[in-house]
């Protein structure tokens, strides 16, 4: 299905991951995702009770458990990952980059 706009979802495990990679000095930038989701047109979305068991379920390609949570959620909603990331994109979902 295509749109002439596309929506823009953050799953709340990439939220935690970018307050994460900040905390511990891995991202220059300070502002958190709620600064510019609005301006963005960006959705955080909760993460799903049920994406643990696909988390579980998926390949053994590398062992970042976030990437494996953000990547089930993904799955769950039909989602397209933007990601520049090559291991995650061997994965079985949609991915763009």
């Amino acid at each position: 299905m295509q749109h002439s706009e596309a929506e823009l979802f953050a799953s709340a495990v990439t939220a935690f991951e970018l307050t994460d990679l900040q905390g511990r000095g891995r991202v220059a930038m300070s502002e958190d995702i709620a600064t510019f989701a609005g301006p963005l047109g960006l959705s955080v979305l909760d993460f799903p009770s049920e994406a643990w068991s696909v988390a579980a379920s998926l390949p053994k390609l590398h062992r970042d458990p976030v990437d494996r949570m953000m990547i089930a959620h993904a799955i769950l909603g039909g989602f397209t990952l933007v990601t520049a990331d090559k291991t995650i994109r061997r994965y079985p979902v949609k991915s763009l980059w």
